[in-house]
C-alpha cells in the first residue's frame, strides 16, 4: 500500500467538511484569532442569523394564511435549525477541536496492512456521502434559483424564497441585489449543514472501523502475537509446537535443554498473546470513550435537526399536495424532499452501523484461539466477553438511539402531523 492512503485520519475522514468550515468561519485553522473572529461574524451573522431573521418577520406579517406560512415554514425551520447548531458548533468547539486530535493520535493509528484497507474503505464512503449530498443539496438549490425566472410570467419580479425586507424588491437593483443574497445564503447555509453533519458521522464511521480493526484483532491474536515474537513457521498452531515439546522432553540430556528452551519460548508467546488481549481491551476503552465523546458534542444538534425535520417534511408534504404535478416548483419540493430525507437517512444509518458492528464483538472474542491458553487468558477474555455483550449504541439528546427503527418512527410522525395539516387546510 502507498504511503498517500496512509495520511492521517483527519485528512481521511474530515478534510472537506473542515475545509468549507474554515471558509465559512466555523473552523479557523491558520488565521489569527482576533481577524477570524470578525471575519467569522460578519460570514455568519449576515449569511445565517439575518436571514432567518427576515423569514420570521414574513411569518408573522401572514399569521392566519396555511397556505402561505406552510410556503415559508419550511425553509424557515431548516434555517433556524441550522442557527441553532451553529451555536452548539460553537458551543461545543474545543471538545471537537479534542475529538480531531484523538482520531491522529496513537490510540486508532492502523498498525496492519489490512487495518489500513478497513480505515480506507471507510473514508472513502464518508467521502462520497459528503459529496453525494452537497451535490443533492447543490442540484435543490439550483432549481430554486431558476424556478422564479421560468414560471414566473415576464413582467413579474418573484424571489425565489418568500421574506420580509426593507427595501423594495420589485425595483431594480434591489432585486437582483436580493434574488443573489437569497441564492448564495440558501447554498451556503446547505454547505454548512451537510459539514457539520458530516463531523459527527465521519467520526462515528471511523468508531464503526476501529470496531472492524478490534475484530480482526481479536480473532487473529495468535497469528500478531507470532509475528510480534519473529515465529518463523507462523501457520504452525502452538498446540502443535506444545505436542512435539512434550515428546522431546526426557529423550535425552540434550534434547531435554532444547525443550526447555522452547518451552521458555512458549511461555514468552503466551505472556505475549495475553498482553495484546489487554490491548485490545484498551481499544475497545478507547473506543467506547471516542464514540461516547462524539455523541456528547454533536447530539443536541441531532435531537434539534430530528424535530426540525419532522415539520419540514410534513410541510414540504403537504405543498407537494398543493402543487401543479406538472410544474417546476412540484420538482423543486420533491428535491427538497429528498434532501431532508437523505440527511436524516445518513445520521440514523450510522448510529445504526455502529450498533450493529459493536453487537458481533462477543462472537469475535469468542472466535479468538482461546483453547490452548493459559488461564489467565480465559479469565479476562471471559470477563472481557461479558463487557462486550453491551453493544455501543449513540443517541440523539439522550433519548434517542440513531437507528434506523428511529428513522422509521420520525417519517411516520411527519406522515400523522402532514395529515392534521391536511385535514386544516382543506376545512
Amino acid at each position: 500500500m502507498d504511503e498517500s492512503s496512509k495520511l492521517r485520519l483527519t485528512e481521511k475522514y474530515l478534510k472537506y467538511p473542515l475545509l468549507i468550515l474554515n471558509v465559512f468561519g466555523l473552523w479557523n485553522q491558520k488565521t489569527r484569532p482576533s481577524i477570524y473572529f470578525i471575519y467569522s461574524f460578519c460570514v455568519i451573522f449576515f449569511t445565517q442569523y439575518l436571514y432567518a431573521l427576515f423569514q420570521i418577520i414574513y411569518m408573522i406579517n401572514v399569521l392566519g394564511d396555511i397556505e402561505k406560512i406552510a410556503e415559508a415554514s419550511f425553509l424557515l425551520l431548516t434555517q433556524a435549525t441550522l442557527c441553532v447548531k451553529i451555536l452548539l458548533f460553537t458551543w461545543k468547539m474545543r471538545g471537537v477541536r479534542h475529538l480531531t486530535l484523538f482520531m491522529d493520535s496513537e490510540y486508532f493509528l492502523p498498525q496492519k496492512e489490512a487495518h489500513w484497507s478497513i480505515v480506507n474503505k471507510s473514508s472513502f464512503t464518508q467521502v462520497g456521502e459528503f459529496f453525494l449530498f452537497a451535490a443533492m443539496s447543490t442540484f435543490t438549490i439550483a432549481l430554486w434559483a431558476i424556478f422564479p425566472l421560468i414560471d414566473a410570467a415576464p413582467e413579474e419580479r418573484v424571489l425565489p424564497f418568500k421574506a420580509w425586507y426593507p427595501l423594495p424588491a420589485e425595483t431594480s437593483p434591489y432585486y437582483e441585489i436580493l434574488y443573489f443574497y437569497q441564492i448564495a445564503g440558501i447554498w451556503f447555509s446547505a454547505l454548512i449543514n451537510v459539514s457539520i453533519d458530516r463531523l459527527s458521522t465521519a467520526m462515528t464511521a471511523l468508531g464503526c472501523a476501529e470496531v472492524e480493526i478490534l475484530k480482526d484483532n481479536l480473532i487473529n491474536i495468535e497469528v500478531y502475537a507470532s509475528e510480534e515474537m519473529s515465529i518463523a513457521d507462523k501457520s504452525d498452531s502452538f498446540t502443535k509446537k506444545t505436542n512435539l515439546l512434550k515428546k522431546a522432553l526426557s529423550v535425552s540430556y540434550e534434547e531435554g535443554i532444547y525443550a526447555q528452551n522452547v518451552n521458555n519460548r512458549m511461555k514468552s508467546v503466551d505472556d505475549n498473546i495475553e498482553k495484546r488481549l489487554n490491548k485490545c481491551i484498551c481499544q475497545h476503552q478507547h473506543i467506547v470513550r471516542f464514540v461516547g465523546d462524539v455523541e456528547a458534542n454533536f447530539h443536541f444538534g441531532i435531537l434539534a435537526q430530528f424535530a426540525a425535520s419532522v415539520g419540514i417534511i410534513c410541510v414540504t408534504g403537504l405543498q407537494i399536495t398543493l402543487v401543479n404535478p406538472a410544474s417546476l416548483k412540484f420538482v423543486t419540493k420533491i428535491s427538497y424532499l429528498i434532501a431532508m430525507l437523505a440527511q436524516l437517512f445518513f445520521i440514523c444509518r450510522i448510529g445504526n452501523d455502529i450498533s450493529f458492528i459493536s453487537a458481533g464483538l462477543v462472537e469475535a472474542a469468542y472466535g479468538s484461539p482461546w483453547i490452548d491458553r493459559r488461564r489467565p487468558f480465559h479469565t479476562t477474555l471471559l470477563i472481557f466477553m461479558e463487557r462486550l455483550k453491551q453493544p455501543i449504541i449513540t443517541k440523539a439528546g439522550f433519548f434517542f438511539p440513531l437507528s434506523l427503527q428511529t428513522f422509521v418512527t420520525l417519517l411516520r410522525s411527519s406522515y400523522s402531523y402532514f395529515a392534521v395539516l391536511q385535514q386544516l387546510n382543506s376545512k
